[in-house]
């Protein structure tokens, strides 16, 4: 169980040091994190431009915590492990040992990015209230838009506690003062998974959520400049986010939304690019850069988290992951791991890309970062969403549906190999007229998101089969459980496969499911001890919040 007192020395120190920029006179000053330009807490929100400085300050608490899942879930999963050179820390995390006084298990700056985004809900309010009606028209609109990102950026923050502790402490108040945590008027203790993520839904579902426009405020008379693409991409995608809770929930409903959610997104996108989201051949020089660069192909992201080394902003990923340059190389793929690749077709991209010089690095983030592989360049972008979150949040919600031959072919080969001359055959199913424009003459093909990959596909049991003897149930399992192994791989590294096994494990109730895949990782005299620790449901996080750093600070 989580317990403490949450001071108001640590709390104040992180909720007024925001990145929240004063004097920006172009592009190339955004995201700076000069503390020159920091605006204090008392100094916010007094102009309707400072509405857009304190959000960046929210993104820059996300830029700060977006890598530590890595650290803290992905040495848990199935395919890396620490090196010789990791820490004793790093290698409790790996197995399973008491985390209380862990460093990599400090939920600090999860909970910075939560006071950060109440902080700023506050003093908008506070804003509002005073300027009344003064705001111009654009003024009004970001208003919302801001506030609803805000609370995205919140919602998101809880289910990443949900998916790595298993329980959080559920607050609005900003913090500026000592509150002891049995305060409950204050604090709501969130004791399961599912408590987390029902209360991400009720707050998520508490505004409308508008997308603001960055290029009509960085730029009003030039706003589609490609130079602010970038910025659309930085605050977690509503649709996305509440799809995956929902999947999490799997409430009366709930699938159906996911399924509506995803297939209007997709069908939107389809409708004005040939190429975005598609699930069409990837290529070589596409898809390795889309994790390991800023300028990657715009095709794929969905919410990304960026960095650029030259204004100070970087992540761990290329001192985790590489040697040289300064890096530690702290993680590489296990034997157990890597072979897991091997069996979806040795020429896939994951392999190469993933594996791409040798197969003691993983080199996912590294291996085509055109000549910057120093630590202090350490800057690739890393995702929260992307196109490949679309496709599997859809085929998993109509695997739950009964439509088993769209999920597998979602998964498999697409839509073109099933229908070659481009006409859907509605004997089939796919009774949805939107599924028409996922294939066509001159759209890029739908070739399924293994088959994009050049990976092989799954054999799957068919209600078609001639010898067919499973119930619904349990082929929905079977289904999930495919989904979830190629989920596994294809978005090992970026601290989300975890939480993605966890799902899995809290539907089914079966912690096996993760005990299955992660137990052989280890060497064999260990197996039995990590599965019965997992088993036993250690495969949430326990931490006292009572050791967060800044626990002892002054209230100064």
């Amino acid at each position: 169980m989580i317990k403490a007192n949450i001071k108001s020395g640590f709390l104040c120190t992180v909720s007024v040091l925001l990145a929240l920029y004063m004097s920006m006179v172009s592009c190339s000053d955004f995201f700076d994190t000069d503390p020159d330009t920091i605006l204090k807490d008392e100094d916010y929100i007094k102009t309707q431009n400072e509405m857009y400085y304190g959000y960046l300050g929210i993104i820059s608490a996300l830029q700060n915590v977006a890598d530590q899942a890595i650290y803290l879930t992905d040495t848990r999963a199935d395919l890396l492990e620490p090196t010789v050179n990791a820490s004793t820390e790093l290698w409790d995390v790996y197995n399973y040992e008491d985390l209380s006084n862990n460093p990599y298990a400090d939920p600090t700056k999860y909970y910075t990015l939560i006071i950060a985004c109440n902080d700023f809900i506050y003093k908008m309010k506070e804003y509002k209230e005073r300027v009344q009606d003064s705001m111009d028209e654009q003024g009004e609109v970001d208003f919302e838009a801001l506030m609803a990102g805000a609370i995205r950026v919140k919602a998101w923050t809880y289910f990443a506690l949900a998916r790595i502790y298993g329980e959080a402490y559920y607050f609005d108040d900003p913090l500026t003062k000592i509150i002891d945590l049995q305060d409950g008027s204050t604090f709501v203790y969130l004791t399961t998974y599912k408590d987390i993520v029902n209360k991400c839904i009720e707050i998520l579902d508490s505004v409308d959520h508008l997308d603001i426009d960055w290029g009509a405020w960085l730029d009003p008379e030039d706003p589609t400049n490609s130079e602010y693409a970038l910025w659309q991409f930085i605050t977690p995608d509503y649709k996305c986010l509440r799809s995956e809770l929902c999947l999490a929930r799997g409430a009366d409903g709930d699938y159906e939304w996911v399924k509506e959610a995803m297939l209007s997104m997709l069908y939107a996108e389809f409708n004005t690019s040939n190429r975005r989201w598609r699930m069409g051949n990837m290529t070589s020089n596409t898809y390795p850069r889309f994790f390991s660069r800023n300028s990657f192909t715009e095709y794929m992201p969905v919410s990304t988290v960026f960095y650029d080394y030259e204004k100070n902003q970087t992540n761990g990923l290329i001192n985790c992951f590489s040697e040289g340059g300064g890096a530690e190389y702290l993680l590489k793929p296990s034997v157990y791991g890597r072979e897991k690749f091997n069996e979806s077709g040795s020429g896939s991209l994951r392999t190469t890309t993933f594996f791409r010089n040798d197969d003691d690095h993983f080199s996912k983030f590294t291996g085509d970062r055109g000549g910057r592989t120093s630590v202090y360049q350490s800057d690739p972008p890393i995702q929260l969403y992307s196109s490949f979150d679309l496709h599997y949040m859809l085929a998993e919600a109509l695997n739950h549906l009964g439509n088993w031959r769209e999920c597998e072919t979602i998964l498999n080969n697409g839509l073109s190999n099933l229908f070659p001359s481009n006409t859907i055959d509605r004997t089939l199913g796919w009774d949805d007229m939107r599924w028409d424009i996922w294939i066509g003459r001159n759209v890029t093909p739908d070739t399924g998101i293994r088959g994009c990959l050049g990976v092989d596909a799954v054999e799957l049991p068919m209600p078609t089969d001639p010898v067919y003897r499973i119930t619904e149930e349990e082929r929905q399992k079977i289904y999930d459980l495919a989904l979830l192994d190629d989920m596994l791989m294809e978005f090992a590294g970026e601290g989300r496969a975890y939480g993605m096994m966890v799902r899995m494990a809290e539907r089914y109730n079966d912690p096996a499911i993760i005990g299955d895949r992660v137990a052989p990782k280890y060497p064999i005299y260990e197996q039995g001890d990590i599965r019965t620790k997992i088993m036993n449901g250690d495969y949430y996080v326990k931490y006292d919040l009572a050791n967060m750093s800044g626990e002892e600070d002054s209230q100064e």
